[in-house]
Order: C-alpha cells, then sequence, then structure tokens
C-alpha cells in the first residue's frame, strides 16, 4: 500500500478516496476522525488515503487532476434556472402561543445536548465504522472528554495500522505506522506543540533505525537511510522542503563516497566523487 494523498481535511480524504473508488480503485482513508475527535482542530496531514501499489501511479494523476480543476466563481456556481425558494410557513394566529410542535422540537434538542454532554464524561471509547462492513475501522479513546489516541485499521484486516497520540491540548504528539500491514508498527512520527519534529523506522524489526527523517517547523530539513550494521550509506539536506544536496555510499562498503545535487523535484543534477 502507497499513500497518494495527505488532506489538510478529513472531508477532502473521503472525497478523493470516492474519486478514486469511482476509477476503479480500492482506496483506505486512515485519521478520518481526528477532525471531530481533536474538536475541529487540523489533521495536519494526519488523514491520508492509500491505495495498491500497483494503482498509486494511477492514483495520484486522479489526484492531481481533482487538485487542478477550476473553482467556479460565484456566478457561475448560480448560472442556470432560477430556482424558486418553497414558500415560508404560515405564521402562527395571534395569541395562540408556540405550538406543541415547537415545544416538541425543543424538548429533543435539549435532550440531545443532554445525552452528547453526559457522553463525553462517560464514554471511554468510540468505535466508528468508516468502511461501511459493519466492523469498526477506527477507535478513538478518551480520557474524561480529552481525546488520548486513535486506532485506525486502514486495511479492515483487524489490526490497527496508525495509531496516534494526542497531547494535554488535543494536538497530535507521536503516530506509529504499519506502512506495509504486516502487523508491526515500524514507523514513528513525532511532533512538537503540533509540528512534526521527526520520523523514525525499523523496516527489519532488528530494533535499531534504518530511516530518519528531521524537520524544522513542520518542514522536512533532512533524511538519513542505515545498513544493518547502522552506517549512513545515503542523506539528503532539505531547504524549505526541496532537496539541495546529498551524500550516497555507491559501492556498498558502508562508507558515503559520493556527492549528489538536486533539482526541486527532487532528480540528481550531479553525482561527483568525493575528494575530488
Amino acid at each position: 500500500m502507497k499513500i497518494v494523498y495527505r488532506a489538510a481535511h478529513s472531508a477532502d480524504a473521503h472525497l478523493v478516496s470516492q474519486l478514486l473508488e469511482q476509477e476503479g480503485m480500492t482506496a483506505f482513508v486512515s485519521g478520518g476522525l481526528l477532525e471531530g475527535a481533536a474538536g475541529g482542530l487540523p489533521t495536519g496531514g494526519l488523514a491520508t488515503v492509500s491505495v495498491a501499489d500497483e494503482h498509486a501511479e494511477r492514483a495520484r494523476q486522479v489526484v492531481r487532476d481533482w487538485e487542478s480543476m477550476p473553482v467556479p466563481t460565484d456566478e457561475e456556481s448560480y448560472e442556470g434556472d432560477a430556482v424558486t425558494p418553497p414558500p415560508l410557513p404560515p405564521a402562527p394566529p395571534q395569541g395562540r402561543g408556540a405550538s406543541p410542535l415547537l415545544f416538541a422540537l425543543i424538548g429533543a434538542v435539549f435532550g440531545a445536548l443532554l445525552t452528547w454532554g453526559f457522553m463525553r464524561m462517560s464514554v471511554q471509547t468510540l468505535d466508528t465504522d468508516l468502511s461501511g462492513d459493519e466492523v469498526p475501522d477506527e477507535h478513538v479513546v478518551f480520557d474524561g472528554d480529552r481525546i488520548v489516541r486513535v486506532e485506525t485499521d486502514r486495511n479492515r484486516d483487524g489490526n490497527a495500522d496508525d495509531i496516534v497520540h494526542f497531547d494535554k491540548q488535543g494536538r497530535p504528539a507521536k503516530v506509529a505506522q504499519d506502512e506495509d500491514f504486516d502487523g508491526r508498527l515500524e514507523t514513528t512520527t513525532s511532533y512538537s506543540g503540533g509540528s512534526w519534529r521527526t520520523t523514525v523506522a525499523d523496516y527489519d524489526a532488528d530494533g535499531e533505525p534504518d530511516y530518519r527523517a528531521d524537520a524544522e517547523h513542520g518542514v522536512l530539513a533532512s533524511e538519513e537511510w542505515r545498513d544493518v550494521k547502522q552506517n549512513v550509506v545515503k542523506r539528503i539536506r532539505y531547504e524549505k522542503g526541496q532537496p539541495v544536496s546529498g551524500v550516497f555510499d555507491s559501492d556498498g562498503d558502508g562508507g558515503l563516497d559520493t556527492e549528489r545535487s538536486y533539482d526541486a523535484r527532487g532528480e540528481i543534477l550531479s553525482a561527483t566523487p568525493m575528494g575530488r
């Protein structure tokens, strides 16, 4: 599975998921309840859409086409036949007071608010079926009225693939992910004040990091890859989120021997042996 879209809002993630499924691709949304559970706070890219590896490039093209669609102006939005609004209901006769229906409506709303307040105080786990198969895919855990953790099963195999921990202010503090769906959470992303700080991955399950990414002010600043002996075999430096330079172990001997430069798209512009 590959992530093809990181959404600013969970609504966008579900919209993109529907677009991809209309194109015949099965899409998985993770982090779908983060906004609602966190009291409307932005999810900062934690709501993602994933597809099978063989559909990744086609899915990204669908996303690019969707993002490039022009936004209609207010005039365009209301072009076409005019729609006559429904007539307003007649005013109640003078002197008769409010209708029983109005009292019933007020009572229903008041009862719903009381129920919501009670549940927020007492419910510890909120389970949600995002896929419509009558099996919960997302579990939101509360400590009193504060959200502390969200667990999401992206591929619907019964195991949590994303676990998001929140700080006392309701901001994401740490995210553990199983990106290859093997049942092991090999990737951990840490946040500071809700802003991305580091991502570390242990792909071979030896207890040592194989990959690390560091961010400055939530923007990617560097990436580093290590071999089984923990030798750095590749490192890339970024400026304003764009790759600018890097070093690489070209012969696999555990030593960095080649310098690289990159263009804004991440393509290698030059590769020069170090020391020359």
